[in-house]
């Protein structure tokens, strides 16, 4: 596989193990939040469901953007997008702030799937797309499975208490 196809690959991976983590995080942070706002863990959770609906409903349109202004550039919009998302979410001091947060979040998010599964499968030979796809695959379930192990290990360097 050429060096381009294999950072490009690497990017996908990378990219699918963050959507997964930053879309993940919140949900074991409600359960800290829930003491340190003094809110009902109910409300809690639905400062997410923004967030979680824009990740589908803006994916055609992530897909769209990326046929005309490139694949690349749309993960580069990907990539800082959620980062500055996820760092407004960390600054946020109440359920408001939160909930636009987590917005933005959904938001880039939902370019992730769209736009580098398509860049990847463009940018590898037919002959390994499969295996490529395995492995971009794996990245995002190992995103999953740390999300919650990244959440609380964070909350406890920030010292919130359970």
């Amino acid at each position: 596989m050429a060096p381009a196809a294999r950072l490009t690959v690497l990017f996908a991976a990378s990219g699918h193990f963050l959507h997964h983590v930053l879309t993940g995080v919140f949900l074991t942070l409600a359960v800290i939040l829930e003491r340190v706002w003094d809110r009902p863990y109910a409300e809690i959770i639905t400062l997410w469901t923004v967030g979680a609906m824009l990740i589908g409903l803006g994916a055609p349109a992530a897909g769209w953007l990326a046929d005309r202004f490139g694949h690349a550039r749309m993960m580069a919009v990907f990539y800082l997008g959620i980062g500055a998302s996820a760092v407004g979410a960390g600054l946020v001091n109440g359920p408001a702030g939160m909930g636009v947060a987590l917005g933005a979040i959904g938001l880039f998010g939902a370019i992730y799937h769209p736009v580098a599964l398509a860049w990847a499968t463009m940018a590898v030979p037919a002959a390994v797309r499969g295996r490529v796809m395995g492995w971009i695959g794996i990245a995002g379930s190992i995103g999953v499975a740390l999300a919650a192990v990244i959440a609380g290990g964070l909350a406890e360097l920030a010292g919130a208490r359970r």
